[in-house]
């Protein structure tokens, strides 16, 4: 009898276990991923900031991002910018979905993330650090490079910064 007891608890021991690792939901930041993060380098005088990025979903699942944070910035915002009617608009947004499989662009003239009044001045090179916070209360972290704007990266409709000025 205590054979039959060990021989059972091997092949019952290993379903289990690869019932657990089957059941286990993969953390955030390997469900969704922020890619190539960088903001571009303003003068100190510069209180509004953007950043920009590419955030994969690496799941099967829609993921949906409900805020950002940074230790290096006062505020954070989620928006995006719009043209309507010939006239460059830009907005918060409460929300951006990144559909299972799919991947989103934070990209100037588009949807970016705000950074409002820098916690100190930033070279070319240096690091921002931005948590993207997810519907479910998760955390995805990301470090944003200091970077000058090409030109090929500015928005043809306004010059860099322009429509960050109703931030204080």
């Amino acid at each position: 009898m205590k054979r039959i007891g060990l021989y059972l608890v091997g092949p019952i021991g290993l379903a289990a276990a690869a019932l657990m690792t089957i059941l286990t939901v993969a953390p955030a930041a390997e469900r969704l991923v922020a890619e190539n993060a960088w903001v571009p380098w303003a003068p100190p005088a510069v209180k509004v900031h953007a950043a920009y990025m590419t955030v994969a979903n690496r799941s099967d699942d829609d993921q949906v991002i409900v805020g950002a944070d940074s230790p290096d910035y006062e505020r954070v915002e989620l928006h995006v910018s719009s043209v309507s009617n010939g006239l460059s608009e830009m907005r918060a947004i409460d929300r951006i979905s990144v559909p299972a499989g799919k991947q989103v662009a934070f990209a100037p003239g588009g949807t970016h993330i705000m950074l409002i009044n820098p916690k100190r001045t930033y070279a070319v090179d240096d690091q921002v650090r931005i948590v993207l916070r997810l519907q479910g209360g998760e955390k995805v972290e990301t470090s944003a490079v200091v970077r000058r704007r090409e030109r090929s990266q500015e928005p043809a409709r306004e010059p860099a910064h322009h429509h960050h000025g109703q931030h204080r």
